[in-house]
Order: structure tokens, then sequence, then C-alpha cells
């Protein structure tokens, strides 16, 4: 209804779980990386926990989105079911034929052969159960019997629980004590910080077309506030939110629009945050305050008069001697000096050290309306001015994608490239050339672990969207990128603010799967993938001869786990993208200092 008059593509505040929408903070970030993690320790349980409505089921979907194309998966959305049931709602996920009335051994036994078969052609198997919270002992007991199933050297059945911080508790049972132990990695999604709630909000408004900014600061944090921080709370105020303004002609939301909006949604928690005078200890805290204003009127009113500090001077101790006081204000700067003094002495006693030593604001609503303010309005302190302008003062610039893909196609030596502005035009028409695109959601770890330059995907703080090109990464993690075709330098933290994890790599297509084949060259998959083999031998110095009567798979698994990838045998995207590294040295690298003893070798005969 009101997509129009904001000029959006569509609803930005939908709380279906789009992966499209999905803000990667950096708590999202380690919750997908520990589902990967997981994954590729190929057995055991993943544990993703998570209050309603902070994204878990949407961080899943995007996972499912990075999964390996070896990698079959069930997912089971319904999870209050009996043992029986949960086993063949298994076998109807991934296609296992079973009889209507099969027991649960039979059920088990079809698994366990499902899975025998699918190892042997190179497969991995993922179960991931949503809602977990829901699943009764001895269904969980019966999924630990599952993890039973395996060879003589791995597990043959992964699974990935999510669900609320309920599910802890069910695996702290001591009946299920065995099944926590097989927990290999956990991670606890919280609510999103002020910080991420502003970047949330420009994300999903700049995802549905929009590139400026339609919720003035005063009405984030009270978004931020009512929410709490819960992103599925926070897209109902939202939403809520712009058809106020909609229905008042109003181009921008402010704090006023989000109130009415979290009381129409009638949230008990956003009631109590907006009638917070109202609280039993805010009517306490208001009492006593006004308490001790009493009694220190009182105190002030019947208090004998001060003496002046010179006439300490006479007075005299009580062992007879007369000691010499210094004639100073109570007030001075040294007593509040010896004050601040004590207070660290005491911290340094409670085992707080004095630099760490904090002293609370009596007011804690002010203190808090003051953080908030200062998360909002601050900007990052930049080393040097160019390293934030480009981020900081960017404008929308309609080109600014093509610009990023030409920088690309110019490291590639791809000659005359069309200037496209979209990503999937760019990777539809380099793969006529041989190449291919790689979209993936990951952190700068695994970016330099592929090693090839890449587009990043940044927002700003204004809520543009910004593509850049990063070309070069040094040893003291200094970021070569282009922006708009000019060329800056910045730390990785300092692009870490703005990136959303999101990065396109272009890769060489193996002569079997590409368009573009040149005479002579190799097809056949199993020779191609020997022949790059026996050129890694070269490069490493190896005996060639000692591989002849070695199988070709048992070959690429020693690739793989030597360059630290899921050996499963299997040449994937990720396996060609590392042996291309080793194998073929035109490749343009990310971290210059890793080029292959072929590309060395190179160089020094061109020189």
């Amino acid at each position: 209804m009101y997509e129009s008059f904001f000029g959006l593509q569509e609803s930005p505040f939908s709380i279906a779980p789009d992966p499209k929408y999905l803000y990667m903070s950096d708590r999202h970030k380690e919750a997908l990386a520990h589902l990967l993690y997981g994954l590729e320790r190929e057995g055991g349980f993943v544990l993703l926990t998570g209050e309603v409505g902070t994204g878990k089921t949407t961080i899943c979907r995007k996972f499912l989105q990075n999964v390996p194309e070896s990698t079959e998966v069930a997912f089971v959305l319904y999870p209050k079911l009996s043992a029986r049931e949960l086993l063949a709602t298994i076998c109807d996920e991934v296609a296992i034929e079973y009889p209507l009335q099969a027991t649960i051994k039979v059920l088990i036994d079809r698994i366990y052969r499902h899975l025998l078969e699918a190892h042997a052609q190179g497969k991995h198997t993922a179960l991931i159960i949503d809602e977990a919270q829901n699943l009764t002992s001895d269904v969980l007991e019966q999924l630990r019997l599952l993890t039973n199933l395996e060879t003589d050297r791995k597990k043959l059945l992964q699974i990935i629980l999510l669900g609320q911080p309920e599910l802890n508790e069910l695996l702290n049972r001591p009946e299920l004590r065995q099944l926590s132990q097989r927990v290999t990695a956990r991670y606890h999604l919280g609510p999103l910080s002020l910080e991420d709630m502003q970047n949330y909000i420009s994300f999903r408004l700049s995802v549905a077309g929009c590139n400026r900014p339609l919720f003035n600061k005063a009405a984030i944090k009270k978004v931020h506030r009512v929410s709490k921080g819960i992103p599925r709370l926070a897209n109902l105020i939202c939403d809520r939110a712009l058809l106020g303004a909609y229905a008042q002609n109003q181009a921008e939301i402010d704090s006023g629009i989000v109130g009415d909006a979290a009381r129409e949604i009638g949230n008990q928690v956003v009631r109590r945050e907006n009638q917070w005078w109202q609280h039993w200890s805010t009517k306490g805290i208001a009492s006593g305050l006004v308490a001790a204003i009493i009694a220190i009127t009182v105190l002030v009113a019947f208090a004998p008069p001060r003496q002046p500090a010179s006439k300490l001077l006479s007075a005299s101790p009580s062992n007879g001697q007369i000691e010499r006081l210094e004639t100073i204000d109570p007030l001075t700067p040294q007593e509040s000096l010896s004050v601040d003094q004590q207070t660290e002495n005491t911290d340094e006693i409670r085992g707080i050290p004095a630099s760490e030593a904090v002293v609370p604001e009596p007011d804690e609503l002010t203190k808090s309306l003051a953080e908030d303010n200062r998360v909002l309005d601050s900007k990052p302190k930049p080393q040097s001015d160019y390293q934030y302008a480009a981020f900081e003062n960017y404008e929308f610039q309609a080109d600014n994608m093509g610009l990023a893909f030409q920088k690309m196609f110019d490291l590639w030596s791809v000659a005359n490239p069309p200037m496209s502005l979209s990503e999937s035009r760019n990777c539809q028409w380099v793969r006529e050339h041989g190449l291919a695109c790689l979209q993936r959601n990951g952190n700068w770890r695994s970016l330099m672990h592929l090693n090839r330059p890449a587009v990043l995907s940044l927002l700003s703080p204004q809520g543009s969207r910004i593509a850049i090109a990063v070309t070069d990464i040094d040893d003291a993690q200094i970021v070569t990128f282009y922006l708009n075709g000019e060329q800056h330098q910045a730390p990785m933290d300092t692009i870490d603010r703005y990136w959303l994890g999101d990065y396109t790599l272009i890769w060489r297509l193996p002569p079997y799967r590409s368009p573009v084949i040149s005479p002579g060259t190799i097809q056949d998959k199993d020779t191609w993938l020997t022949q790059q083999l026996d050129l890694l031998d070269v490069a490493l110095n190896l005996e060639a001869e000692a591989n002849l009567d070695r199988p070709l798979k048992e070959r690429v698994k020693a690739f793989q786990r030597s360059v630290g990838i899921l050996a499963d045998g299997i040449a994937g995207t990720i396996t060609l993208i590392m042996l291309n590294s080793w194998t073929q040295p035109d490749v343009p690298l990310l971290l210059a200092k890793d080029k292959n003893p072929l590309a060395i070798a190179a160089e020094n005969q061109s020189t």
C-alpha cells in the first residue's frame, strides 16, 4: 500500500525469512560461521539458539545457500513428532522409500543404507531441525543414536539443531548428557545493538529499493528501545510506522509515529516501555529521591554553622601536641583529588584495576539516553581522512557496481567488457569467456583463504549500497580497493564497519565445464585433474612417479587436506579455485606474497 509513496519496490519489513534481507551483523556472521564450521566437522551436533525473532531460521536459509553441492540436506520444520514420525520425515526429505507400517528398526536400516550409498558417491548428509526446543527427550535420544551410524573413519550424519534458549536447558538434563557431549559447535544469537539496528533498517530499505533514510535518529532509537533489539519485532514496528506515515502523508518517520505503531501492535514489552513512568521500580526510585531531598533539606537547615578552616590551627590533638593543618577550603581540587584516589584504592582492593574503575551515574535513564545518542551520533575515528571519507561522504552513483566489475575484468585481462550495472549480468557475461562468479557470505578469513580479488558489498552511513573491488591485502592487513575507479587503501577493521559480509569473486572454469574450448584442450575431467595434480607435484618438487598407481580420488583428497578444505575427494568449486592457485601462474591473487612456485619460476624466466 505504501511502497510507491516511499519509492519502494516491495515491502522492506516482511517477517518472512528471505535470505536477501538478512542483515549480517557481527553476531549473525559468527552464527553462520559456526554452522559452516560444524558442517565441516562431519559428525555430531551443531547447536544454534536465540530468542524468538532474532533471525535463526533466516540464517539457516542463508546457510543452505552456502552448503556444498556434495551435501544433501533434510530440513525438518515441524519437530513435534514421535521418534518414528521423525525417522519417517527424514526418509521423506531424502527420498528414501519405506513400507507404510514400517517399524523404527526398519526406518533406521533404510536410513543407514542410504547414508552408506551417499558416502560411496562422495556425498555428505546433514539433518536440520528447526524449533528443536519442542523435541522430547525420547526423540533427542533417538537422534543421538542416529549419529552412531558411521564407517570406520567418519560419521555419516551431521545434525543441526535450531531453537530457543530453552533448548540449552533441555540438553542440560542428566539423561541427555551423552548428546550434550557430542555438540561440536554452539552459538547463541543475541539481539541487535543500537548501531546494528540503524544499519539493519537502512539495509532493508536499500534492498527494497530506497537509498535514502526514512527513519530519523530519534525514530531509530525508539524502534530499538521498544523492540529490545529483536529483528522480528522491529520489522512489525517499522512496517506499521511506514503505513502510519503514508496515512499522514509524511515523508519521514519520527519517534511519535514509531510510538503509535508500537501501541497498535499491542506487544506487552512495548506497552511497558511506553509507560515507563508507571513501572513499580521507577515509582520506587522516584519516592526514594523525594525522601532523600527532604532529608538533605532538614539536615542543612538544622546543622550547626561550619567553622572556618583557619580556626582549626589552634585545635589541639588528643595527645597534647599541636599538629599543623593546611588552610584549604573543603571544596578545592586538592580534596577532590584525594577522594578520587580513595575510590581507586578501593577498586584495587576489590580486584578492579584503578584504570578501569567506573563511578556509576545516579540517573540511569539519562545515562542510557546519552549512550544512545553517543552511538548514533559518533563517527568512526579515522587514522587518516581519506580512509573513511570515501564511505562517510559517499553519494549514490548509478554505475558503482559496473565500475567495480570493470576492475575485476582488468585483473583477469578480459578485453572489451560491457559496462553492466547488474551483478548477475556481469557474471553471465564473464562465463562466456571461460570464467565464473562465486558469490558467498563470509569474512576476511574465508576470502583470504580463497585468495582471489573480489567485489564486496558495503553499506554507507547514509544507507547507500556500495560495491568496491578489493585487489590486494598486504602483511599489515592494509586493503587496497577501488571505489568508482579510484584506488584507496584502508585497514581491514575500517572496511569491516561497513561490510555486509557478501562478496563475489571470479575464478577460471576447468575446460570440461567451460563453453570456451581452445584447440587441443583436454576436456576429459579425470585426465585434466590428473594433469593439474601432476603440475602440482612439479611445483612442490615431488616425485610424480609415486602417484602413478594412486587413485585420482585419493590424490584429490590429499590436496584438499593440504589446503585446509573438506577432504571429500570431489573436485568442486572451492577445490578447483585452490588448484588453480597452485597450477596456473596467470591467476590473479589477493595475497601477492602467496604466489605459487610456477608463477615465481615464470617471472624469473622473463627477467
